[in-house]
């Protein structure tokens, strides 16, 4: 996530940077058939 976001370290994330990427990862999860994981 970090290095997504541009950042050199993870402690440099906020909790909401951690939230909104889990809630991505969440979509993709939903979005994929078969309950797959799509990217």
């Amino acid at each position: 996530i970090a290095i997504k976001l541009g950042r050199r370290d993870a402690s440099d994330l906020s909790p909401t940077d951690i939230a909104i990427e889990a809630l991505e990862q969440i979509g993709n999860f939903l979005k994929a058939e078969d309950g797959g994981y799509a990217r």
